[in-house]
């Protein structure tokens, strides 16, 4: 079971803030993962391949072509679509204050 100061300095890496009746679910809640996660580890698992995905997808790439050209798109069209533009740029609002 993780201490109080444990899941304090998780929810700081975290940034997270929590009142007092959130911190002891979380504490309850981190306490079921580490146990289920305990178990997890019990599992013999020697012999068995690793495993990425199962799926059994595979990447699809494409090869490079020539003949691609960003003048090949009408740039003013596009910008057009944009809800603000200033000059050849489309304008969002600020992320960092």
């Amino acid at each position: 079971m993780l201490t109080p100061e444990e899941i304090k300095h998780i929810a700081t890496l975290a940034r997270i803030d929590f009142t007092d009746a959130e911190f002891e679910y979380l504490q309850r809640e981190f306490d079921k993962i580490l146990n289920f996660i305990a178990k997890l580890n019990e599992i013999e698992t020697k012999g068995i391949t690793p495993t990425a995905q199962v799926g059994g997808f595979t990447n699809s790439w494409r090869s490079d072509a020539e003949g691609y050209s960003a003048d090949a798109v009408d740039r003013n069209a596009l910008l057009d679509q944009a809800p603000k533009r200033e000059n050849d740029h489309v304008k969002v609002k600020a992320v960092f204050e």
